[in-house]
């Protein structure tokens, strides 16, 4: 390969690279350390999923994943592991990269971006919103005495006499509102949790007392079969002696019919000699 051509490949790998982590899609690096990536790489930055170890091959491709780089060091199981599981659009790079040329790739798609990206928006980006803050403390006053942020208002409203009063105070009460703000939307927010997570708390409940009752039946059921189970050995029991006794009658008929034969012989032996003496 010419060094144009190497350039040109770098320059577009570049730009790809930039273009997935403007649409904060994933770029996944096979075969190399975050560490090997030096000192602009920002490890919470979850833009860039890292496979270096064997645990790798249970992982699954992220859907949003955007461009593949792989080192010579990605054995060929991993290889087709990625081939088969990447995403339609992910770009896989055909030619294996050090974990050099990756770092240096990687440092050029987003050189400015040393800072982790904001989950949550800072005090700094909310903007001037006292009037809004203190509109927002008034309604908080008015849900009772339990809520946390009680008589909140009042202090945001002297403190809305002095910022303009004093120089460079001003922005330092902002900041003080912001974070009361900040506070009173999570507070919100908690108490939409709650008021979300009452119902399954109920449901939890009920369930537990239908376990306990189905608990209960199936000991009563474990009893009962116990119970049956004596029955079916007196069962048995009884079963045996009628078919001794049974056996004891049959014996003594066989007696009672032989005996009868016997008498009946005699009879006729009898009636027998009976007539030879009336002749």
């Amino acid at each position: 390969m010419s060094e144009k051509e190497r350039i040109m490949i770098t320059s577009t790998l570049i730009e790809q690279a930039k273009t997935v982590l403007a649409n904060n899609g994933t770029i996944l690096v096979a075969g190399v350390r975050p560490s090997n990536m030096g000192g602009w790489y920002n490890k919470g930055d979850r833009r860039l999923l890292f496979w270096f170890t064997d645990d790798s091959k249970k992982c699954t491709v992220p859907s949003n994943t955007g461009l593949i780089l792989q080192t010579r060091f990605v054995d060929h199981e991993l290889t087709m592991k990625i081939k088969n599981d990447r995403p339609d659009g992910a770009i896989l790079h055909p030619k294996t990269l050090t974990p050099a040329e990756i770092r240096d790739l990687l440092s050029s798609a987003y050189p400015n971006e040393k800072e982790k990206p904001k989950e949550h928006p800072s005090v700094e980006d909310q903007g001037p919103v006292p009037s809004v803050l203190v509109q927002d403390l008034n309604k908080a006053d008015g849900n009772g005495s339990s809520s946390p942020y009680k008589g909140w208002s009042d202090s945001a409203r002297q403190l809305e006499k002095f910022r303009s009063g004093i120089p460079n105070l001003g922005e330092v009460i902002d900041n003080v509102l912001k974070q009361y703000q900040l506070f009173i939307r999570k507070e919100q927010e908690c108490d939409e949790l709650r008021r979300s997570i009452a119902p399954l708390q109920k449901q939890s409940t009920d369930l537990s007392m239908r376990v306990s009752e189905l608990e209960g039946q199936i000991a009563s059921t474990q009893d009962q079969l116990a119970e049956l189970e004596l029955y079916r050995e007196e069962v048995a029991k009884v079963t045996a002696d009628l078919k001794l006794a049974n056996e004891a009658l049959a014996q003594e008929k066989s007696r009672a019919d032989k005996a009868e034969a016997e008498l009946t012989a005699v009879q006729a032996a009898a009636r027998q000699f009976f007539g030879v003496l009336k002749t």
